[in-house]
């Protein structure tokens, strides 16, 4: 199967254009260039949700934030992922904006040692634009890791024993995915018999390798490894 156009480009600008980031001090992440910038956001969208200060947890996996650097561009943006809107968030000198939406753009953030990209993938029969990191870059597999934050409700206080919880933003368990045939983001299966499908001819050689290395492939580290190793 040849590598997709998307699967091409996205491996393009990360090995031609990705550095590592050094840590940059606070004066440096806040600057920004006072000239127009396509990834800057308009007015309308000002970030307007940061949380309810009264509940528990965030809806941010990391409250601070990071540079960053957006494909090509050899500028530093200091950004924040939003997990539970599922948005970039960019501080800029005249507020905090979303960041503007570019398909298949890698966005990378080097002190934390990810790289977002967004995708389409399909959620209960929908197709929608989401925040992915990549897990892995080379090759016709593209795994992927979906980050969410959702909103747990409050627990009442049921007896003179029990406590109160307010509604708290809890991190989900994490998803994994793979970019399939139609540059969509495809849940990867949790069961051994449908995961293996996606090693076509090499199942068998894959199975050995899962088994030799004591690998499961729900965990992330492993998933790697074994994505890794079908596509060298």
């Amino acid at each position: 199967m040849k590598t997709s156009l998307l699967r091409y480009f996205v491996f393009f600008l990360i090995t031609a254009y990705f550095f590592p980031i050094s840590l940059v001090h606070a004066q440096e992440l806040s600057y920004l260039a006072s000239k127009p910038d396509i990834f800057i956001s308009t007015p309308d969208r000002l970030v307007t949700n940061t949380g309810d200060k009264s509940y528990g947890g965030s809806i941010y996996l990391e409250e601070t934030f990071n540079a960053a650097k957006i494909g090509e561009s050899a500028k530093l943006y200091p950004l924040r992922y939003n997990a539970f809107d599922d948005e970039m968030e960019v501080r800029d000198p005249k507020g905090i904006f979303y960041l503007q939406k570019f398909m298949g753009t890698p966005i990378y953030f080097g002190d934390l040692g990810k790289t977002y990209i967004l995708l389409e993938y399909k959620e209960k029969s929908k197709i929608k634009k989401g925040y992915f990191v990549l897990l892995t870059t080379k090759g016709n597999l593209i795994a992927l890791l979906k980050e969410k934050i959702t909103l747990k409700p409050e627990v009442k206080q049921k007896t003179h024993w029990s406590a109160y919880k307010p509604p708290t933003y809890t991190k989900s368990k994490d998803k994994f995915y793979y970019l399939n045939k139609n540059n969509i983001a495809a849940p990867i299966s949790t069961t051994r018999k449908h995961f293996m499908k996606l090693f076509s001819k090499e199942d068998k050689n894959i199975a050995k390798y899962i088994k030799d290395n004591d690998l499961d492939f729900r965990k992330k580290k492993d998933l790697i490894m074994i994505v890794d190793y079908y596509n060298n």
